[in-house]
């Protein structure tokens, strides 16, 4: 029994590893199976999202206030080096 006929994929680490190239890149510039588990986001979960949005909006479960922290949070993470030096990231 391959690791094949159980996930029901045609590859697998076992394809990768038995292929005999050493798991090289394929000519197409990636791996040859790489695509299989992707999954793109359907537009019901999009929209699915957006409604949620709305409503946590008109709610006041989203504020302005809540907008403004979490950006401030994102902008120390992402840039923290600023902070260090002495930068505000605060946004009034």
């Amino acid at each position: 029994m391959s690791f094949r006929s159980i996930s029901g994929f045609s590859c697998g680490v076992w394809n990768l590893l038995s292929r005999g190239d050493g798991g090289r890149l394929s000519t197409l510039g990636g791996w040859e199976c790489g695509a299989v588990f992707r999954r793109p986001v359907s537009i019901v979960f999009i929209i699915y999202v957006i409604i949620g949005i709305v409503v946590a909006w008109t709610r006041d479960y989203i504020t302005i206030g809540l907008i403004k922290g979490v950006l401030s949070a994102l902008l120390a993470i992402f840039l923290w080096f600023l902070p260090l030096l002495g930068v505000s990231l605060h946004l009034h």
